[in-house]
């Protein structure tokens, strides 16, 4: 078993690190939304 100390350390370097990650995948998402909105309009005006 590991001490509480190294524990304790390494959840926060997880939860750290999956904040990270979300920030990654909402600015993805965002981008992807951003991007599906220009589209329409691209084959709109080539139409």
């Amino acid at each position: 078993m590991p001490s509480p100390g190294i524990a304790a350390v390494f959840l926060v370097k997880t939860r750290i690190c999956g904040v990270k990650n979300a920030r990654k995948m909402s600015n993805l998402a965002a981008l992807f939304a951003w991007q599906l909105q220009i589209l329409p309009q691209k084959t709109a005006s080539q139409a």
